[in-house]
């Protein structure tokens, strides 16, 4: 999923760097953003994104559904 929304990183590599930061400054916390519904996602790859909210703990987290955009990739 990461790779069709062009992100540059892995799963792994992103809980790696977040473990490397919760390491060098304890008791940090982070929020993110999370986008559900992206062209083509399944079942499985959304519910890979909950178990990430999960193992992760934001302190906030801010949802959005998907909307289609013309003139992005995902509309292409």
């Amino acid at each position: 999923m990461l790779e069709r929304m062009r992100r540059n990183y892995t799963r792994e590599m992103y809980i790696d760097l977040v473990n490397h930061i919760k390491q060098e400054i304890p008791g940090i916390t982070l929020s993110s953003d999370f986008i559900a519904g992206f062209c083509g996602e399944t079942d499985e790859e959304f519910n890979e994104t909950i178990t990430l909210l999960e193992q992760i703990k934001y302190e906030n987290a801010f949802l959005f559904a998907y909307s289609l955009r013309e003139k992005t990739h995902a509309h292409r």
